[in-house]
């Protein structure tokens, strides 16, 4: 069971460092604030794609959505 664990925690330390040193293509929209916007939605790999559906206010992405399940 212990080396489940350690298994599963350097699973997840990989996947985290990929995701955080993913790389995407940025769009100047020439604000005032510098802000760069990419080019496809939080969750989605292509510019064509859905990406994550989240609630209002929400950080995490949801599939099933009702009152009971918003924090």
């Amino acid at each position: 069971m212990k080396h489940i664990n350690l298994l599963t925690a350097f699973l997840l330390l990989i996947l985290s460092t990929l995701t955080a040193n993913a790389q995407h293509d940025y769009v100047d929209l020439g604000l005032p604030s510098g802000t760069l916007w990419v080019t496809t939605n939080v969750g989605a790999i292509n510019p064509a794609d859905y990406g994550d559906y989240f609630a209002w206010g929400e950080t995490q992405p949801k599939d099933y959505f009702s009152f009971p399940s918003y924090k």
